[in-house]
């Protein structure tokens, strides 16, 4: 079963309205979703099986098709399924299924099933669409430079103007704006192309806040790009040294806008950054087994699968009706076990077991 709640101005949440709620609705969606990705306006889900799903804003075609049901400001007002004619324009084959999804505030980001191939579509002003001078596109393949025969990418992730990939040689990948450091030194302004930005050794995890880029080693090491504000890079590495212990047990990383949250391997979490809108407000300190990061709030699922929340919460996206921020976690209270959890720009989801 899946439920979401929150921001739903674009009929992002799948509920077939556009009100914001603070309490989780069933969202009418036939399939076990495998991956949840949420943009500003627009939501992508991968099920078990690969096939893309979404809902939401999609008048910069960031939903990866042109949909005949919509509302008229250009919104889909439902979960649907990717027609397959969309998608056979641009695939010859498995066209319909995908490894990897990460998506920003307008653009989306696809990952074949070879782990090598990528394609972008959307609105990508700052150059996130990696296509060089176009910035607003249908579905299109572009180019990951440099993949030797064996590379293929391992994860990847993305923020509101910029996104990056991570390969099995801990080479790193990426394009859009670049100014505070989020893509390193390699690019100071921006690229419109997908570069080689860093060689990060055994790192197997990435996630993109605002104006950072972390990355995840099997040592438990965490290595940033950016993060200057907020001391966000210089709070995580000075924990990191100061506790080489602890560091070493980390299995996870989350981020917001503002905030890296680290998680280890007894389920405590850790958070450095922003916290003026309780983004480091994680009072359940023990039996985390994840945690997703939304724009400013945060999502943990617990080793008894049942799901807290707190943060921003200016939508209901954190739990509260009041739209007070939640620096008190606070149990979703769901019926039937939760499997997985999501967030996204003041979104929630959630996904429990079916019955």
């Amino acid at each position: 079963m899946l439920y979401s709640l929150g921001s739903n101005g674009s009929y992002q949440l799948g509920l077939e309205h556009d009100e914001d709620i603070s309490k989780p609705e069933k969202v009418n969606f036939p399939e076990q979703p495998k991956k949840i990705a949420c943009g500003g306006n627009h939501t992508l889900i991968l099920d078990q099986h690969g096939q893309l799903w979404a809902c939401g804003d999609n008048r910069m075609l960031q939903c990866c098709q042109n949909f005949d049901n919509i509302t008229l400001d250009g919104s889909i007002n439902r979960l649907k399924p990717i027609e397959s004619s969309y998608i056979h324009e641009f695939h010859i084959a498995n066209r319909k299924y995908w490894s990897m999804v990460a998506v920003g505030w307008e653009y989306s980001v696809l990952v074949e099933k070879d782990r090598r191939t990528v394609w972008t579509c959307g609105s990508g002003p700052q150059g996130e669409l990696g296509q060089g001078e176009v910035r607003a596109s249908s579905l299109t393949k572009i180019m990951i430079p440099y993949l030797d025969q064996n590379e293929i990418i391992i994860d990847i992730s993305s923020s509101v103007k910029h996104w990056v990939c991570i390969t099995n040689q801990g080479n790193v990948y990426g394009c859009g704006d670049g100014r505070k450091g989020q893509l390193g030194p390699v690019v100071s302004k921006m690229t419109n192309r997908v570069q080689f930005l860093a060689q990060i050794e055994h790192a197997n995890k990435v996630c993109c806040g605002l104006q950072f880029s972390a990355f995840l080693q099997e040592t438990g090491r965490v290595s940033i790009l950016g993060g200057d504000r907020w001391k966000l890079s210089e709070e995580c590495i000075r924990w990191q040294n100061n506790n080489p212990n602890i560091s070493s047990l980390i299995i996870d990383i989350s981020s917001n806008w503002s905030t890296l949250s680290l998680l280890d391997f007894n389920g405590r979490i850790y958070a450095f950054g922003r916290g003026d809108r309780a983004q480091k407000a994680h009072t359940v300190q023990n039996d985390a087994l994840a945690i997703a990061g939304g724009s400013e709030h945060n999502i943990v699922l617990m080793k008894n699968m049942e799901a807290y929340i707190y943060g921003w919460n200016e939508h209901g996206n954190a739990f509260n009706e009041d739209r007070q921020d939640v620096y008190q976690a606070k149990n979703l209270g769901l019926p039937g076990m939760v499997t997985y959890v999501a967030a996204g720009y003041a979104t929630t989801w959630i996904v429990t077991e079916n019955k």
